[in-house]
Protein backbone atom coordinates (compact mmCIF):
# COMPACT_ATOMS: atom_id res chain seq x y z
CA UNK A 1 0.00 0.00 0.00
CA UNK A 2 1.11 3.31 -1.04
CA UNK A 3 1.00 6.08 1.65
CA UNK A 4 0.85 10.19 0.92
CA UNK A 5 2.92 12.60 2.43
CA UNK A 6 -0.13 15.01 4.62
CA UNK A 7 0.44 18.38 4.55
CA UNK A 8 1.21 19.75 8.45
CA UNK A 9 -1.34 22.38 9.80
CA UNK A 10 -0.38 25.85 10.82
CA UNK A 11 -1.66 28.44 13.34
CA UNK A 12 -1.73 31.19 10.70
CA UNK A 13 -2.49 32.17 7.06
CA UNK A 14 0.68 32.38 4.59
CA UNK A 15 1.81 34.97 2.92
CA UNK A 16 0.60 35.02 -0.50
CA UNK A 17 -3.22 34.11 1.39
CA UNK A 18 -3.11 37.17 3.30
CA UNK A 19 -2.08 39.27 0.12
CA UNK A 20 -4.75 38.04 -2.33
CA UNK A 21 -6.87 38.69 0.71
CA UNK A 22 -8.48 34.89 0.04
CA UNK A 23 -9.23 32.47 2.59
CA UNK A 24 -6.28 30.20 3.74
CA UNK A 25 -6.78 26.67 4.73
CA UNK A 26 -3.77 26.89 7.13
CA UNK A 27 -1.91 23.91 5.70
CA UNK A 28 1.96 23.94 4.81
CA UNK A 29 1.16 23.78 1.54
CA UNK A 30 -1.72 25.25 1.42
CA UNK A 31 -4.58 24.33 -1.29
CA UNK A 32 -4.59 27.82 -2.79
CA UNK A 33 -0.76 27.51 -3.07
CA UNK A 34 -0.86 23.52 -4.39
CA UNK A 35 -3.66 25.30 -7.07
CA UNK A 36 -1.48 27.97 -8.56
CA UNK A 37 1.88 26.31 -8.06
CA UNK A 38 3.19 28.78 -5.90
CA UNK A 39 5.46 28.40 -2.68
CA UNK A 40 3.39 28.47 0.68
CA UNK A 41 5.41 30.73 2.54
CA UNK A 42 4.39 30.86 6.50
CA UNK A 43 5.59 34.02 8.44
CA UNK A 44 7.59 32.99 11.52
CA UNK A 45 5.77 36.31 13.38
CA UNK A 46 2.44 37.69 13.73
CA UNK A 47 1.53 39.88 10.07
CA UNK A 48 0.70 43.66 11.32
CA UNK A 49 -2.47 44.63 10.19
CA UNK A 50 -3.85 47.84 9.85
CA UNK A 51 -6.10 48.77 12.89
CA UNK A 52 -9.36 50.44 12.12
CA UNK A 53 -9.12 52.19 15.54
CA UNK A 54 -6.16 54.29 14.71
CA UNK A 55 -7.78 55.00 11.32
CA UNK A 56 -10.76 56.56 13.09
CA UNK A 57 -9.07 58.38 15.78
CA UNK A 58 -7.03 59.71 13.03
CA UNK A 59 -10.11 61.05 11.00
CA UNK A 60 -11.46 62.48 14.41
CA UNK A 61 -7.83 64.56 15.27
CA UNK A 62 -8.04 65.82 11.90
CA UNK A 63 -11.24 67.18 11.59
CA UNK A 64 -11.04 68.83 15.03
CA UNK A 65 -8.27 70.65 13.70
CA UNK A 66 -9.75 71.58 10.54
CA UNK A 67 -12.68 72.73 12.41
CA UNK A 68 -10.33 74.76 15.03
CA UNK A 69 -8.77 76.29 11.95
CA UNK A 70 -12.11 77.20 10.36
CA UNK A 71 -13.63 78.68 13.35
CA UNK A 72 -12.51 81.81 13.55
CA UNK A 73 -13.25 82.66 10.03
CA UNK A 74 -17.02 80.98 9.80
CA UNK A 75 -17.73 82.76 12.87
CA UNK A 76 -17.20 86.41 11.01
CA UNK A 77 -19.06 85.54 7.88
CA UNK A 78 -22.14 87.18 7.66
CA UNK A 79 -25.27 86.23 5.37
CA UNK A 80 -26.11 88.71 2.61
CA UNK A 81 -29.68 88.68 1.29
CA UNK A 82 -28.70 92.13 -0.65
CA UNK A 83 -27.18 89.73 -3.21
CA UNK A 84 -30.91 89.71 -4.95
CA UNK A 85 -29.44 93.28 -6.32
CA UNK A 86 -26.65 91.47 -8.31
CA UNK A 87 -29.07 88.94 -9.76
CA UNK A 88 -30.95 89.12 -13.02
CA UNK A 89 -33.93 86.63 -12.76
CA UNK A 90 -33.12 83.99 -10.13
CA UNK A 91 -33.15 84.69 -6.39
CA UNK A 92 -29.26 84.02 -5.55
CA UNK A 93 -27.91 84.22 -1.64
CA UNK A 94 -24.39 84.84 -1.26
CA UNK A 95 -21.71 84.59 1.51
CA UNK A 96 -19.22 88.27 1.97
CA UNK A 97 -16.81 87.90 4.20
CA UNK A 98 -15.01 90.98 6.87
CA UNK A 99 -12.44 92.75 5.60
CA UNK A 100 -13.08 93.54 1.58
CA UNK A 101 -15.35 96.32 3.19
CA UNK A 102 -14.25 99.61 1.10
CA UNK A 103 -13.69 102.08 3.46
CA UNK A 104 -14.05 106.02 2.10
CA UNK A 105 -11.95 108.51 3.31
CA UNK A 106 -13.52 111.84 4.64
CA UNK A 107 -12.94 113.74 1.70
CA UNK A 108 -14.72 111.28 -0.21
CA UNK A 109 -17.75 111.34 1.82
CA UNK A 110 -17.83 114.97 2.04
CA UNK A 111 -17.70 114.91 -1.87
CA UNK A 112 -20.55 112.09 -1.96
CA UNK A 113 -22.44 114.29 0.35
CA UNK A 114 -22.79 117.13 -1.48
CA UNK A 115 -23.65 114.97 -4.71
CA UNK A 116 -26.04 113.13 -2.98
CA UNK A 117 -28.01 117.04 -2.00
CA UNK A 118 -28.00 117.85 -5.46
CA UNK A 119 -28.87 114.90 -7.33
CA UNK A 120 -31.15 112.17 -5.41
CA UNK A 121 -32.06 114.48 -2.47
CA UNK A 122 -34.90 116.43 -4.25
CA UNK A 123 -36.43 112.85 -5.21
CA UNK A 124 -35.47 110.47 -2.37
CA UNK A 125 -36.48 112.91 0.39
CA UNK A 126 -36.32 110.34 3.36
CA UNK A 127 -33.26 112.14 5.22
CA UNK A 128 -32.94 115.08 7.12
CA UNK A 129 -30.13 116.98 5.72
CA UNK A 130 -28.74 118.88 8.36
CA UNK A 131 -28.71 116.44 10.80
CA UNK A 132 -27.12 114.00 8.12
CA UNK A 133 -24.15 117.00 7.74
CA UNK A 134 -23.51 116.98 11.36
CA UNK A 135 -22.84 113.03 11.33
CA UNK A 136 -20.82 113.44 8.22
CA UNK A 137 -18.61 116.45 10.13
CA UNK A 138 -18.21 113.81 13.10
CA UNK A 139 -16.17 111.83 10.59
CA UNK A 140 -13.74 114.30 9.68
CA UNK A 141 -10.83 113.07 12.65
CA UNK A 142 -11.78 109.28 13.17
CA UNK A 143 -12.84 108.37 9.77
CA UNK A 144 -16.38 106.48 9.96
CA UNK A 145 -15.11 103.27 11.77
CA UNK A 146 -15.74 104.92 15.00
CA UNK A 147 -19.76 105.51 13.83
CA UNK A 148 -22.46 102.54 15.26
CA UNK A 149 -23.43 100.32 12.35
CA UNK A 150 -26.70 101.86 11.46
CA UNK A 151 -24.83 105.00 10.83
CA UNK A 152 -21.80 103.12 8.78
CA UNK A 153 -24.40 101.65 6.58
CA UNK A 154 -26.24 105.16 6.04
CA UNK A 155 -23.14 106.79 4.83
CA UNK A 156 -22.09 104.06 2.79
CA UNK A 157 -25.30 104.02 1.24
CA UNK A 158 -24.95 107.84 0.26
CA UNK A 159 -21.66 107.16 -0.99
CA UNK A 160 -23.39 104.42 -3.59
CA UNK A 161 -26.28 106.49 -4.72
CA UNK A 162 -24.17 109.92 -5.23
CA UNK A 163 -21.43 107.62 -8.13
CA UNK A 164 -24.91 106.15 -9.25
CA UNK A 165 -26.46 109.62 -10.14
CA UNK A 166 -23.14 110.77 -12.04
CA UNK A 167 -21.87 110.07 -15.64
CA UNK A 168 -18.61 108.39 -15.78
CA UNK A 169 -16.26 111.76 -17.16
CA UNK A 170 -18.26 113.15 -13.97
CA UNK A 171 -17.00 110.59 -11.63
CA UNK A 172 -13.60 110.87 -12.92
CA UNK A 173 -13.48 114.08 -12.59
CA UNK A 174 -15.58 114.02 -8.93
CA UNK A 175 -13.60 111.20 -7.54
CA UNK A 176 -10.96 110.75 -9.87
CA UNK A 177 -11.79 106.95 -10.47
CA UNK A 178 -13.64 105.33 -13.23
CA UNK A 179 -17.46 104.89 -12.66
CA UNK A 180 -17.93 101.06 -13.24
CA UNK A 181 -14.89 100.22 -10.73
CA UNK A 182 -16.07 103.35 -7.99
CA UNK A 183 -19.96 101.83 -8.29
CA UNK A 184 -19.31 98.05 -7.75
CA UNK A 185 -16.86 98.92 -4.82
CA UNK A 186 -19.21 101.40 -3.35
CA UNK A 187 -22.16 98.97 -3.72
CA UNK A 188 -20.59 95.94 -2.60
CA UNK A 189 -19.44 98.65 0.71
CA UNK A 190 -22.95 99.69 1.11
CA UNK A 191 -24.78 95.94 0.42
CA UNK A 192 -22.30 94.42 3.33
CA UNK A 193 -22.40 97.10 5.78
CA UNK A 194 -26.41 96.88 6.11
CA UNK A 195 -25.78 92.68 6.27
CA UNK A 196 -23.48 93.99 9.30
CA UNK A 197 -26.00 96.02 10.61
CA UNK A 198 -28.72 93.06 10.83
CA UNK A 199 -31.21 94.82 9.26
CA UNK A 200 -33.86 91.52 8.73
CA UNK A 201 -32.65 90.35 12.81
CA UNK A 202 -32.35 93.76 14.38
CA UNK A 203 -34.64 96.03 11.81
CA UNK A 204 -33.67 99.64 12.49
CA UNK A 205 -35.09 103.05 10.81
CA UNK A 206 -31.47 104.28 9.79
CA UNK A 207 -30.75 100.53 8.22
CA UNK A 208 -34.06 100.74 6.57
CA UNK A 209 -32.99 104.30 5.09
CA UNK A 210 -29.88 102.81 3.72
CA UNK A 211 -31.31 99.85 2.33
CA UNK A 212 -34.31 101.98 0.56
CA UNK A 213 -31.30 103.95 -0.85
CA UNK A 214 -29.36 101.44 -2.27
CA UNK A 215 -32.81 100.00 -3.61
CA UNK A 216 -33.80 103.18 -5.42
CA UNK A 217 -30.52 103.86 -6.86
CA UNK A 218 -29.67 100.52 -8.09
CA UNK A 219 -29.88 100.31 -11.55
CA UNK A 220 -28.45 96.62 -12.35
CA UNK A 221 -31.39 94.78 -11.05
CA UNK A 222 -33.86 93.30 -12.66
CA UNK A 223 -36.94 94.02 -12.18
CA UNK A 224 -38.76 91.33 -10.52
CA UNK A 225 -35.70 90.85 -7.98
CA UNK A 226 -36.28 94.68 -7.00
CA UNK A 227 -39.90 94.27 -6.92
CA UNK A 228 -39.33 91.40 -4.08
CA UNK A 229 -36.73 93.82 -2.40
CA UNK A 230 -39.25 96.01 -2.04
CA UNK A 231 -41.41 93.63 -0.97
CA UNK A 232 -39.09 92.85 1.89
CA UNK A 233 -38.92 95.89 2.54
CA UNK A 234 -42.45 96.82 2.69
CA UNK A 235 -42.37 94.15 5.81
CA UNK A 236 -39.26 95.64 7.64
CA UNK A 237 -41.05 99.13 7.41
CA UNK A 238 -44.43 97.44 9.14
CA UNK A 239 -42.50 95.61 12.08
CA UNK A 240 -41.28 98.88 12.88
CA UNK A 241 -45.26 100.01 12.31
CA UNK A 242 -44.42 103.14 9.90
CA UNK A 243 -47.60 102.31 8.68
CA UNK A 244 -49.50 103.56 12.12
CA UNK A 245 -49.44 107.36 12.08
CA UNK A 246 -49.92 107.07 16.01
CA UNK A 247 -48.09 103.52 16.65
CA UNK A 248 -45.21 105.24 19.16
CA UNK A 249 -47.17 108.03 21.29
CA UNK A 250 -44.05 108.86 22.71
CA UNK A 251 -41.84 109.98 19.78
CA UNK A 252 -40.76 112.95 18.96
CA UNK A 253 -42.19 115.42 15.98
CA UNK A 254 -39.22 114.93 14.60
CA UNK A 255 -38.99 111.12 14.36
CA UNK A 256 -42.79 111.47 13.26
CA UNK A 257 -41.30 113.28 10.07
CA UNK A 258 -39.04 110.75 9.04
CA UNK A 259 -41.51 108.25 9.75
CA UNK A 260 -43.77 109.24 7.38
CA UNK A 261 -41.22 110.10 4.59
CA UNK A 262 -39.56 106.62 4.56
CA UNK A 263 -42.98 105.07 4.35
CA UNK A 264 -44.62 106.79 1.89
CA UNK A 265 -41.50 106.57 -0.36
CA UNK A 266 -41.46 102.35 0.00
CA UNK A 267 -44.69 102.81 -1.24
CA UNK A 268 -44.33 105.18 -4.28
CA UNK A 269 -41.10 102.75 -4.81
CA UNK A 270 -43.47 99.77 -4.73
CA UNK A 271 -45.71 101.19 -6.92
CA UNK A 272 -42.82 102.28 -9.56
CA UNK A 273 -41.94 98.75 -9.65
CA UNK A 274 -45.52 97.12 -9.90
CA UNK A 275 -46.00 99.61 -12.77
CA UNK A 276 -42.97 97.77 -14.77
CA UNK A 277 -44.33 94.36 -14.11
CA UNK A 278 -47.70 95.39 -14.47
CA UNK A 279 -48.57 93.74 -11.14
CA UNK A 280 -50.84 95.46 -8.21
CA UNK A 281 -51.38 92.19 -5.72
CA UNK A 282 -49.42 94.52 -3.55
CA UNK A 283 -51.85 96.64 -3.39
CA UNK A 284 -53.89 95.06 -0.67
CA UNK A 285 -50.81 95.19 1.86
CA UNK A 286 -51.50 99.02 2.40
CA UNK A 287 -55.55 98.56 3.65
CA UNK A 288 -54.53 99.43 7.15
CA UNK A 289 -52.05 102.55 6.41
CA UNK A 290 -53.10 105.61 7.84
CA UNK A 291 -50.05 107.23 8.16
CA UNK A 292 -49.98 110.90 7.59
CA UNK A 293 -48.43 112.89 4.30
CA UNK A 294 -45.21 114.20 5.85
CA UNK A 295 -45.16 118.43 6.11
CA UNK A 296 -44.67 120.88 3.45
CA UNK A 297 -41.67 121.77 4.85
CA UNK A 298 -37.74 122.93 4.02
CA UNK A 299 -35.78 121.10 6.16
CA UNK A 300 -34.18 123.90 7.58
CA UNK A 301 -37.43 124.63 8.95
CA UNK A 302 -37.34 121.25 11.22
CA UNK A 303 -34.90 120.52 13.99
CA UNK A 304 -34.29 117.27 15.95
CA UNK A 305 -35.52 119.12 19.16
CA UNK A 306 -38.96 120.57 17.87
CA UNK A 307 -41.99 120.06 20.28
CA UNK A 308 -44.30 122.05 18.37
CA UNK A 309 -45.07 121.21 14.53
CA UNK A 310 -43.72 124.09 12.04
CA UNK A 311 -46.05 126.11 9.98
CA UNK A 312 -46.49 124.79 6.39
CA UNK A 313 -45.63 126.69 3.45
CA UNK A 314 -47.92 127.66 1.09
CA UNK A 315 -45.34 127.86 -1.99
CA UNK A 316 -43.32 124.94 -3.58
CA UNK A 317 -40.83 123.58 -0.86
CA UNK A 318 -38.02 120.39 -1.12
CA UNK A 319 -40.99 118.30 -0.17
CA UNK A 320 -43.43 119.26 -2.35
CA UNK A 321 -42.76 117.05 -4.94
CA UNK A 322 -42.20 113.99 -2.89
CA UNK A 323 -45.46 114.58 -1.58
CA UNK A 324 -47.21 114.80 -5.12
CA UNK A 325 -45.79 111.55 -5.93
CA UNK A 326 -46.98 110.47 -2.57
CA UNK A 327 -50.74 111.95 -3.04
CA UNK A 328 -50.70 110.35 -6.98
CA UNK A 329 -49.61 106.95 -5.85
CA UNK A 330 -51.84 107.02 -3.07
CA UNK A 331 -54.84 108.09 -5.07
CA UNK A 332 -53.84 104.81 -7.46
CA UNK A 333 -53.75 102.52 -4.91
CA UNK A 334 -57.43 103.21 -3.67
CA UNK A 335 -58.62 103.02 -7.04
CA UNK A 336 -56.52 99.73 -7.61
CA UNK A 337 -57.92 98.40 -4.61
CA UNK A 338 -61.47 99.13 -4.67
CA UNK A 339 -61.78 97.21 -8.45
CA UNK A 340 -59.90 94.31 -7.20
CA UNK A 341 -61.61 94.01 -3.85
CA UNK A 342 -65.12 94.50 -5.70
CA UNK A 343 -64.67 92.64 -8.64
CA UNK A 344 -66.26 95.67 -10.40
CA UNK A 345 -65.81 95.83 -14.32
CA UNK A 346 -63.24 99.06 -15.25
CA UNK A 347 -65.08 100.86 -17.98
CA UNK A 348 -63.28 103.18 -20.57
CA UNK A 349 -65.35 105.94 -19.19
CA UNK A 350 -63.82 105.43 -15.91
CA UNK A 351 -60.41 105.95 -17.31
CA UNK A 352 -60.83 109.05 -19.19
CA UNK A 353 -62.61 110.55 -15.95
CA UNK A 354 -59.98 108.97 -13.48
CA UNK A 355 -57.11 110.53 -15.69
CA UNK A 356 -59.40 113.89 -16.28
CA UNK A 357 -60.09 114.36 -12.47
CA UNK A 358 -56.68 113.91 -11.61
CA UNK A 359 -55.06 116.00 -14.10
CA UNK A 360 -57.17 118.90 -12.43
CA UNK A 361 -56.50 117.99 -8.94
CA UNK A 362 -52.70 118.03 -10.09
CA UNK A 363 -52.90 120.91 -11.98
CA UNK A 364 -54.78 122.64 -8.95
CA UNK A 365 -52.79 121.46 -5.91
CA UNK A 366 -49.31 121.31 -7.20
CA UNK A 367 -48.79 122.55 -10.87
CA UNK A 368 -49.42 126.13 -10.34
CA UNK A 369 -47.21 126.20 -7.30
CA UNK A 370 -44.06 124.70 -9.10
CA UNK A 371 -44.78 127.65 -12.11
CA UNK A 372 -44.59 130.29 -9.51
CA UNK A 373 -40.89 129.73 -9.74
CA UNK A 374 -39.81 128.88 -13.24
CA UNK A 375 -35.93 130.38 -13.21
CA UNK A 376 -35.49 127.45 -10.57
CA UNK A 377 -34.47 124.24 -12.83
CA UNK A 378 -36.00 121.83 -10.12
CA UNK A 379 -39.08 123.31 -10.66
CA UNK A 380 -39.53 123.55 -13.73
CA UNK A 381 -39.05 120.22 -14.10
CA UNK A 382 -41.63 119.34 -11.22
CA UNK A 383 -44.02 121.15 -13.52
CA UNK A 384 -43.23 119.26 -16.38
CA UNK A 385 -43.52 116.30 -15.22
CA UNK A 386 -47.17 117.39 -13.63
CA UNK A 387 -48.07 118.03 -17.42
CA UNK A 388 -47.20 114.20 -18.11
CA UNK A 389 -48.90 113.16 -15.23
CA UNK A 390 -52.31 112.38 -17.03
CA UNK A 391 -50.80 111.04 -20.26
CA UNK A 392 -48.62 108.42 -17.88
CA UNK A 393 -51.77 108.02 -15.49
CA UNK A 394 -54.00 106.79 -18.85
CA UNK A 395 -50.78 104.36 -19.96
CA UNK A 396 -50.97 102.52 -16.86
CA UNK A 397 -54.16 102.53 -16.68
CA UNK A 398 -54.73 101.06 -20.30
CA UNK A 399 -51.79 98.06 -19.34
CA UNK A 400 -54.01 96.66 -16.24
CA UNK A 401 -56.51 95.49 -19.09
CA UNK A 402 -54.53 92.11 -18.55
CA UNK A 403 -55.56 91.88 -15.27
CA UNK A 404 -58.67 94.37 -14.91
CA UNK A 405 -62.15 93.26 -16.48
CA UNK A 406 -62.14 96.10 -18.74
CA UNK A 407 -65.88 97.10 -20.24
CA UNK A 408 -66.22 100.13 -22.95
CA UNK A 409 -68.77 102.08 -21.29
CA UNK A 410 -70.31 103.75 -24.72
CA UNK A 411 -71.61 99.83 -26.16
CA UNK A 412 -71.54 98.16 -23.06
CA UNK A 413 -69.35 95.44 -24.70
CA UNK A 414 -66.03 94.57 -24.19
CA UNK A 415 -63.37 96.63 -26.28
CA UNK A 416 -61.04 95.19 -28.58
CA UNK A 417 -57.36 94.56 -27.84
CA UNK A 418 -56.48 96.55 -30.54
CA UNK A 419 -58.53 99.87 -29.57
CA UNK A 420 -56.69 99.77 -26.07
CA UNK A 421 -53.23 99.09 -27.53
CA UNK A 422 -54.11 101.90 -30.13
CA UNK A 423 -54.44 104.75 -27.17
CA UNK A 424 -51.07 102.91 -25.33
CA UNK A 425 -49.61 103.28 -28.64
CA UNK A 426 -49.87 107.39 -28.95
CA UNK A 427 -49.49 107.42 -25.01
CA UNK A 428 -46.22 105.64 -25.05
CA UNK A 429 -44.83 107.99 -28.09
CA UNK A 430 -45.74 111.23 -26.10
CA UNK A 431 -43.92 109.40 -23.43
CA UNK A 432 -40.31 108.61 -24.69
CA UNK A 433 -40.66 111.77 -27.15
CA UNK A 434 -40.71 113.51 -23.30
CA UNK A 435 -37.94 111.60 -21.63
CA UNK A 436 -35.77 111.89 -25.04
CA UNK A 437 -36.12 115.78 -24.72
CA UNK A 438 -35.70 115.78 -20.70
CA UNK A 439 -32.30 113.89 -21.35
CA UNK A 440 -30.81 116.63 -23.58
CA UNK A 441 -31.96 119.43 -21.37
CA UNK A 442 -28.67 120.25 -19.72
CA UNK A 443 -30.73 121.62 -16.79
CA UNK A 444 -32.20 117.88 -16.05
CA UNK A 445 -29.06 116.00 -16.36
CA UNK A 446 -28.52 115.82 -12.80
CA UNK A 447 -31.60 113.78 -12.46
CA UNK A 448 -31.60 111.77 -15.77
CA UNK A 449 -30.51 109.05 -13.32
CA UNK A 450 -33.93 108.28 -12.06
CA UNK A 451 -36.19 109.92 -14.23
CA UNK A 452 -34.92 109.13 -17.83
CA UNK A 453 -34.33 106.30 -19.90
CA UNK A 454 -33.00 104.57 -17.52
CA UNK A 455 -35.80 104.07 -15.71
CA UNK A 456 -39.07 103.70 -18.86
CA UNK A 457 -37.12 100.37 -20.75
CA UNK A 458 -41.22 99.33 -20.18
CA UNK A 459 -42.50 102.04 -22.25
CA UNK A 460 -39.81 101.67 -24.90
CA UNK A 461 -40.27 97.94 -24.94
CA UNK A 462 -44.55 98.61 -24.96
CA UNK A 463 -43.43 100.87 -28.07
CA UNK A 464 -41.31 98.38 -29.67
CA UNK A 465 -43.76 95.36 -29.75
CA UNK A 466 -46.84 97.33 -30.87
CA UNK A 467 -44.80 99.23 -33.76
CA UNK A 468 -44.19 95.64 -35.29
CA UNK A 469 -47.49 94.88 -34.47
CA UNK A 470 -48.81 97.29 -36.65
CA UNK A 471 -46.13 96.68 -38.99
CA UNK A 472 -47.82 92.87 -39.18
CA UNK A 473 -51.20 93.95 -39.63
CA UNK A 474 -50.46 97.13 -42.35
CA UNK A 475 -50.49 94.66 -45.38
CA UNK A 476 -52.34 91.75 -44.27
CA UNK A 477 -56.65 92.99 -44.94
CA UNK A 478 -57.56 89.44 -43.09
CA UNK A 479 -56.23 90.83 -39.90
CA UNK A 480 -58.01 93.95 -37.57
CA UNK A 481 -56.40 97.37 -38.76
CA UNK A 482 -54.60 99.95 -35.69
CA UNK A 483 -54.87 102.57 -38.80
CA UNK A 484 -55.35 102.65 -42.04
CA UNK A 485 -52.62 103.13 -44.05
CA UNK A 486 -52.70 107.07 -44.19
CA UNK A 487 -51.85 106.84 -40.33
CA UNK A 488 -48.48 105.65 -41.37
CA UNK A 489 -47.16 108.85 -40.29
CA UNK A 490 -47.82 107.84 -36.65
CA UNK A 491 -45.32 104.61 -36.95
CA UNK A 492 -42.95 106.70 -38.58
CA UNK A 493 -42.76 109.33 -35.80
CA UNK A 494 -42.76 105.98 -33.56
CA UNK A 495 -39.47 105.18 -35.37
CA UNK A 496 -37.93 108.47 -34.93
CA UNK A 497 -38.76 108.56 -30.98
CA UNK A 498 -37.02 105.30 -30.86
CA UNK A 499 -33.96 105.78 -33.05
CA UNK A 500 -33.32 108.97 -30.55
CA UNK A 501 -34.11 106.83 -27.70
CA UNK A 502 -31.30 104.30 -28.42
CA UNK A 503 -28.52 107.26 -29.69
CA UNK A 504 -28.54 109.10 -26.15
CA UNK A 505 -25.54 107.80 -24.10
CA UNK A 506 -25.99 105.70 -21.22
CA UNK A 507 -24.58 106.05 -17.66
CA UNK A 508 -23.48 102.22 -17.03
CA UNK A 509 -22.88 98.78 -18.58
CA UNK A 510 -25.89 98.07 -17.32
CA UNK A 511 -28.29 100.17 -18.79
CA UNK A 512 -26.69 99.31 -22.21
CA UNK A 513 -27.32 95.37 -21.62
CA UNK A 514 -30.85 96.33 -21.31
CA UNK A 515 -30.92 98.04 -24.25
CA UNK A 516 -29.18 95.19 -25.91
CA UNK A 517 -32.00 92.96 -25.20
CA UNK A 518 -34.10 95.63 -27.43
CA UNK A 519 -31.49 95.95 -30.30
CA UNK A 520 -32.78 92.73 -31.90
CA UNK A 521 -36.28 93.89 -31.63
CA UNK A 522 -35.49 97.07 -32.97
CA UNK A 523 -33.16 95.34 -36.06
CA UNK A 524 -36.40 93.36 -36.84
CA UNK A 525 -38.97 96.58 -36.75
CA UNK A 526 -36.04 97.87 -38.86
CA UNK A 527 -36.11 95.10 -41.80
CA UNK A 528 -39.64 95.41 -41.88
CA UNK A 529 -40.40 99.37 -42.55
CA UNK A 530 -37.80 98.94 -45.35
CA UNK A 531 -39.64 95.97 -46.69
CA UNK A 532 -43.01 98.34 -46.03
CA UNK A 533 -41.30 101.14 -47.79
CA UNK A 534 -41.64 103.41 -44.73
CA UNK A 535 -37.88 103.80 -43.82
CA UNK A 536 -36.96 107.12 -43.84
Amino acid sequence: MAFTTRPTSSSRSCVRCFERKVKCDRLHPCGNCIKLGDECVVPSTPIRRRRQKNRAEQARQHSETYHEDMTPVAAEVSFNPLSLLNCSVTLIDQIKEPGRCWTPTFRHVQTSWKIFAQNVDPFLRILHKPSMYRLIMQTEDQGITFLNEEQIALILSICFASVTSLSNEQCLLAFGHNKAELYRKSKESAELAISRARLIQKPDIRTLQAFTIVLTCCSQIHPQSKWTLTGMAIRIARSLELHLENSKPTETLFQKEMRRRLWWHLRVLDFTTCMVLNCFESAESFLDCDTLFPLNINDSQLDVEDDIPPLEFQGPTEMSFSILRYDVCASMFTMIKQYRITNTILTTEFVEDATRNISLYVEKQYLQLFQRNPATPLFRFCASICQLLPIKIRFLLNNLHNSLTYLDSSTGALPTFSDIRASNFVDSIKLLDFYVQFSHDQDFQAWDWIFGLSKNFHVIDSMLSQLDQRLLNLEDASKPEYWDKSSSQYILLAWKVIGQAFGIPLRSTELSTNFGRLEGKKRDIERKLLHANLHR
